[in-house]
């Protein structure tokens, strides 16, 4: 019995070294970001999470307990083949998790979850090099092989193989049912969950490395499977409501501004991706990176602070088009009975006479955007499929240049009044551009600012050969993003510069020039800010305001991962909800709680649709 004994405890010794090197991994492959921690800071993600790592070596140990439960029974070469089985299985799928994790994280900034498996599809790997995933695919191995070796050699090759007595069963049944202690890994209500490791107040990257990534996505597969709402006890629900219907008071209220020459102008929506506020000359950013847009801005109205709802382009299509929120860990696009139950833009405009088209040069399906775009009732949507091939294209997708081509085309074409939206794809991952590079150096931020800066040059293209057309003098241009970016800076994926974002409206409609709208607003605030002008009755978008007419209360909401953020003139709040904590705070802290109700009245709202 003893041996048996000493091989389990070998085995968790190999699991809890084979996290402990794996959080080194991540740490190294992450090394910018493990740069802005101290040497006793790296000293806490390992204490810290070693406690969650012995969690996710209790569940490690379970098939093996009961393998030595039944031993008295089994030979010994069924006893071998099936702990090698076991482990080469579980070694080369948490090897696999904790690799994928690495390079996700750089783009993403949570650990893994089941986030990803929103995106799987025709697409899901267009933004990774081959390069790349070769170079995971060889850490991938050689991490699993060496672990493998030694646990051969530390725990197989140690085991003396002894049938034992039959009544020792019960034992080992005994011990094994006790590994609901270190997998629980308290004695108290609460079982193991990420407040367990999270320990800095000011820097979310280090309790991020401190969470075992098995345990994370274990986590997210238990909660996918008993938690089909979101939940609402973040404040009472009363509070909840009063809290929102200030924020959307009537109160404090001046006349919308008159801004268009005509009563029916046409529309147009250009969503640029990733375009984030950084990259802006006129919202503080690097002018030389996107000079096309930023020449424009002294032709319309630039809104300084505006900031997307949540992280994807998916999610932000929704904000833009129906006014509602992004939510954390999945998207509403997923959940097509909910989506056909918002309202839209497209089919507002298309009851006032405007012919709708949607215009991108990759693949709709990704994320279940077709779905929607066929909730919203475009007329016509063009794809990346309605492209030549030869035309040019990058593994996401048609050059926007060509897009843009596309559009102006279309546009010359289209029946009047038309509500047009675009999306573009050339400033997403990897990058990959039809220009000689502007900047020099071949890292990820160099080459997304040289993917913003070719599509500002296509961008700038257009709108010069639009100016010159028929439809030009009755349009309204809006440029906006779909989402902010990590890059220029590698921001982290929560405060709220990661957020912020351009939105600018131009054209030969407008009767406004050269104006700064400071306003805090969201994408969620377009659709009525749109309908507005035209006098159309907006109540059914109950998280959008008109933000040309709002004095008070302007505000912008939005969410990453898991946690969301709370911004308006004077205060800033970001949350988050795995640590349950403040990890941003500028102005009056106080705002948290009506941020808890914004979110409260979201969840509400998404679990009753």
């Amino acid at each position: 019995m003893k041996q048996q004994l000493l091989f389990f405890g070998r085995y968790a010794i190999v699991w809890l070294l084979f996290y402990v090197v794996t959080k080194a991994v991540f740490l190294l492959y992450n090394l910018e970001l493990t740069n802005s921690l101290s040497a006793y800071e790296i000293a806490k993600v390992f204490l810290y999470g070693f406690r969650m790592d012995i969690s996710a070596t209790g569940y490690m140990l379970l098939i093996p307990g009961l393998i030595l439960v039944f031993i008295p029974f089994i030979s010994k070469y069924v006893f071998f083949t099936l702990n090698k089985l076991f482990f080469i299985v579980i070694s080369l799928f948490v090897g696999f998790i904790t690799i994928v994790d690495c390079e996700l994280y750089k783009h993403w900034g949570f650990r893994l979850d089941l986030t990803p498996l929103n995106y799987i599809g025709n697409d899901a790997m267009s933004s990774v090099l081959w390069s790349t995933v070769l170079l995971l695919i060889s850490y991938w191995l050689v991490i699993c092989g060496l672990f493998y070796l030694g646990f051969n050699r530390f725990v197989l090759n140690k085991f003396k193989f002894s049938n034992g007595k039959w009544y020792h069963s019960p034992i080992y049944l005994l011990i094994t049912a006790t590994l609901i202690l270190p997998i629980r890994g308290s004695l108290d209500i609460g079982p193991m969950n990420a407040g367990f490791v999270y320990f800095h107040k000011e820097k979310p990257f280090a309790n991020h490395a401190a969470l075992n990534v098995f345990w994370n996505v274990g986590n997210a597969v238990d909660k996918a499977n008993n938690e089909d709402r979101y939940p609402e006890n973040f404040v009472d629900s009363k509070i909840a409501k009063r809290d929102f219907n200030l924020l959307y008071s009537q109160t404090n209220k001046i006349d919308s501004l008159d801004i268009l020459k005509s009563q029916k102008p046409n529309i147009l929506i250009v969503i640029l991706e990733g375009f984030t506020a950084k990259i802006i000359g006129a919202l503080g950013g690097d002018s030389t990176i996107t000079p096309n847009f930023n020449n424009l801005v002294k032709e319309g109205i630039l809104f300084e602070n505006y900031y997307a709802s949540g992280d994807r382009t998916d999610k932000g299509l929704i904000s833009i088009l129906s006014g509602y929120p992004a939510q954390t860990k999945t998207s509403i696009i997923t959940y097509t009975g909910k989506s056909e139950k918002l309202p839209n833009l497209t089919l507002d405009l298309k009851k006032q006479g405007y012919h709708t088209s949607f215009l991108y040069g990759g693949d709709v399906n990704f994320a279940n955007m077709n779905s929607y775009l066929n909730i919203c009732g475009f007329s016509e949507v063009i794809k990346k499929s309605h492209f030549n091939i030869n035309q040019g294209t990058s593994k996401w997708g048609v050059h926007d240049h060509i897009t843009f081509d596309t559009l102006y085309n279309h546009l010359s074409r289209q029946n009047l009044p038309f509500f047009n939206t675009m999306l573009t794809l050339s400033s997403h991952e990897p990058f990959e551009v039809p220009m000689e590079s502007f900047f020099i150096g071949e890292d990820d931020e160099t080459k997304f600012l040289n993917s913003a800066y070719y599509t500002d040059f296509s961008l700038g293209n257009f709108i010069n050969k639009a100016k010159k057309s028929l439809w030009w003098e009755n349009t309204l241009v809006i440029l906006l993003a779909d989402h902010g970016n990590r890059h220029p800076g590698n921001s982290p994926n929560y405060p709220p510069e990661r957020f912020h974002i351009p939105m600018l409206w131009l054209g030969g409609a407008l009767n406004v020039k050269d104006t700064i709208v400071k306003s805090y607003a969201s994408q969620t605030d377009l659709p009525a800010t749109i309908l507005s002008r035209f006098k159309i009755n907006t109540e059914k978008y109950i998280y959008s305001k008109d933000i040309l007419r709002v004095k008070n209360n302007d505000f912008a909401y939005y969410v990453y991962n898991n946690g969301f953020g709370f911004v308006s003139d004077s205060n800033e709040v970001v949350y988050d909800l795995d640590g349950k904590q403040l990890i941003h705070v500028k102005g009056d802290s106080n705002k948290l709680s009506i941020g808890k109700s914004y979110m409260q009245m979201i969840y509400s709202d998404f679990n009753n649709l």
